[in-house]
């Protein structure tokens, strides 16, 4: 591997730094930008030269380039007129196959090893010999022919034996790989769906540049790998699946580019701004011939922070470009105030109402379902923090749940402000009832208890209630349950919640005496679940006792939020990024609850409790 490079004539950093990998970790991409003309692709073009030299030392005395490698040899590669060479990577004619093919010729070796991983996934070549292939052309050409007849219409798809590379293109792409027997060969085909196939003649430049570069750099596994404007005919997204593959498959990238989305990508381990230090000045009295020619005078930065990548990459636009710069600067502040306002309210908990959809949601519709398979006596459903009542209204879409099932419903939530809508919903529905005060509870029994998606928003005062609650409305009953169901991850951070996971939630109930089981669900695109609560003890804790437990679960759930936020790590996606939302709130939650429920207990201890300034 590449320990640096220095150059002659050159300011600021110098030499270049090339981070290299930890043991058993991915590999480091490192990248240049900067205007044109800079030297970018000289320094790439020097590097490949100086990897390719065999001199012990790796030095260009008269040139004062010095490279200084690892001991162990660098496997390197470098694609050579790339848009050529991706214009016929995925063809292999038969002429071509009978040919001798060497180490020293890379495309058309790679192009070799590439099509023999591929044809040796296909149930069609069930002893196909990889070795064979590589080193005896007529078995190549034999091969080529026990594929099938020539058919430009038959297609021959890639299945679970295919290199690694081919779902990450099959992913990406949104297609399916395979190939297709012509009369001069072998000729990828990409399909699409519905039918609709594309030879690889007719791919997009971006299809057959993200093809070439993923199946090289598999199947060669260069130690280095050096690429000239790699972003070229590919969209953002699909650099971004380019860099991660060769973080998988190459110890060091070095790559030169112009585009934003390196340069700040979260991925990239290092980026140098590469630049003319001076203008050119007298024009010289003899072209010098190149290998006597003086150094051109270049200053090389590093951009350690996306304040400095910012400062330079605004370097590269030109005054012309003002009017889009300003686009931009407008842009941010309406973003900024967008944000803003978001901050002040979108983490805030509030209750939800029915979706205006005339179907049930799915998390719902799961509710009525298990209320209908337990049976549960008496038929009434105690809705304990039915907030405005969403999970009635739901179910209230299917005419058969409500009126047919015959259950009665009791609306109850802590917080006054919902009283209002809880009303009028009970105004519409002839069986559904609302309990204003939690003391209206005594003496109330129902055959099921529901506590939907109000958990996570309760503190551990609030947790003790809702299990005595519960515990009184079921107790008397030999088929009553207490019905929890949650989404976890949540949605959408919230600032005053905490994600439970299920095993939590039944560890609990199951200490205190229950019996508890959870049913996992799809919805939203997420886990639901429901823990079903049942066969409650013939007596329940004190209220203190059951604080107690509660506060140890919640320090147990603290310690596993810590760790999930510990391990984060560099986030990748929208849901890395939800999923750390979720552990901070909720570990800002948990902490202050618990803090609260300390200085509660020091004050009626008697200890002395520090005053808040």
């Amino acid at each position: 591997m590449i320990e640096s490079l220095t150059m002659p004539a050159t300011a600021g950093i110098n030499p270049i730094l090339f981070p290299k990998p930890a043991p058993g970790n991915q590999g480091t991409v490192t990248v240049l930008c900067g205007p044109n003309g800079g030297g970018k692709s000289f320094i790439l073009k020097t590097l490949v030269s100086l990897l390719n030299d065999d001199d012990e030392d790796n030095t260009l005395p008269a040139r004062g380039w010095v490279l200084h490698k690892t001991g162990e040899a660098a496997n390197f590669y470098r694609a050579r007129h790339h848009a050529t060479t991706m214009r016929s990577a995925g063809i292999l004619g038969r002429t071509r196959a009978g040919s001798t093919i060497k180490e020293t010729q890379p495309e058309k070796y790679a192009r070799l090893i590439i099509f023999g991983a591929l044809l040796a996934s296909l149930p069609q070549l069930p002893k196909f010999d990889r070795h064979r292939w590589m080193v005896e052309p007529i078995y190549r050409q034999r091969q080529i022919g026990a594929v099938g007849a020539v058919d430009e219409e038959q297609g021959y798809w890639f299945g679970m034996g295919a290199p690694s590379f081919v779902s990450t293109f099959n992913s990406a792409v949104q297609g399916r790989l395979g190939l297709r027997v012509v009369k001069d060969g072998l000729e990828l085909v990409l399909s699409q769906g519905e039918g609709a196939s594309s030879p690889y003649p007719n791919w997009s430049d971006g299809q057959k540049s993200l093809f070439t570069i993923l199946a090289v750099t598999e199947m060669l596994r260069p130690e280095v790998f050096v690429f000239d404007e790699i972003e070229n005919f590919l969209h953002p997204a699909l650099v971004s699946v380019l860099v991660q593959h060769l973080k998988q498959h190459c110890r060091q990238t070095i790559l030169s580019t112009h585009h934003p989305h390196l340069v700040f990508g979260t991925i990239i381990d290092t980026v140098y701004y590469v630049e003319r230090s001076e203008r050119p000045g007298d024009l010289p009295q003899r072209l010098l011939k190149y290998h006597s020619q003086p150094a051109v005078q270049r200053r090389i930065s590093l951009l350690s922070d996306d304040r400095s990548k910012l400062a330079s990459l605004y370097r590269l636009f030109d005054v012309k470009d003002a009017a889009l710069l300003a686009t931009g600067a407008m842009v941010l502040d309406a973003l900024d105030l967008e944000v803003h306002a978001a901050l002040s309210g979108h983490f805030e908990c509030g209750a939800v109402g029915a979706k205006s959809s005339v179907y049930v949601d799915r998390q719902s519709e799961q509710i009525g379902q298990l209320i209908r398979s337990f049976s549960p006596t008496p038929n009434v459903v105690l809705d304990w923090g039915a907030g405005i009542g969403r999970s009635l209204a739901e179910l209230a879409k299917r005419v058969s749940v409500v009126p047919t099932d015959h259950h009665s419903w009791i609306l109850y939530d802590p917080d006054p402000a919902n009283e209002a809508p809880l009303a009028r919903l009970a105004a519409a529905h002839d069986t559904v009832s609302v309990v204003h005060d939690r003391s209206s509870l005594t003496g109330i029994e129902a055959g099921v208890f529901l506590l939907t998606n109000v958990l996570h928003v309760l503190d551990p005062s609030a947790w003790c209630e809702a299990i005595e609650d519960g515990w009184n409305a079921i107790r008397h009953s030999g088929r009553g349950i207490i019905l929890i169901t949650e989404i976890y991850p949540l949605l959408a951070a919230e600032s005053r919640a905490i994600p439970i996971p299920p095993n939590w939630v039944v560890g609990l109930f199951r200490e205190l005496g229950f019996k508890a089981t959870i049913r996992h669900f799809s919805s939203h695109g997420t886990e639901s679940y429901c823990v079903a609560v049942s066969q409650p003890p013939s007596f329940l804790y004190s209220r203190d006792a059951i604080l107690n437990i509660v506060v140890a679960h919640w320090e147990a759930l603290k310690t596993q939020l810590i760790g999930e936020y510990e391990g984060m790590g560099h986030k990748l996606s929208m849901g890395d990024h939800q999923r750390l939302l979720n552990s901070a709130f909720g570990l800002a939650r948990i902490t202050s609850c618990l803090r609260a429920i300390e200085s509660s207990t020091d004050r009626s201890s008697g200890k002395s409790v520090p005053t808040a300034i």
